[in-house]
């Protein structure tokens, strides 16, 4: 199964067409673990950090440079899913 950030399902075909098309935007915050990306395909572009209370609390996205970071940023299971990112 794979997943955007807001925990919509979404395929490999859905990626590579956001890819091509420039939509694809990897999605990045603060978790425990250091920072944990995660993939958006609706091109937005967002950046709250030094908006937000608390660093945990940021989310900025980047172009990704390759269909493969699309792919590895995109959720591939339930148990690796982190609230903080898609919740």
């Amino acid at each position: 199964m794979l997943l955007d950030y807001k925990l919509n399902e979404i395929s490999k075909e859905d990626i590579e067409a956001a890819y091509n098309a420039g939509r694809a935007r990897l999605v990045h915050a603060w978790t425990n673990g250091g920072i944990k990306t995660r993939l958006a395909i609706d091109g937005l572009d967002i950046d709250t950090r030094g908006q937000t209370y608390s660093v945990w609390d940021a989310v900025w996205t980047t172009a990704p440079k390759s269909l493969e970071d699309c792919l590895e940023a995109a959720i591939c299971c339930l148990e690796s899913l982190d609230p903080q990112i898609g919740g």
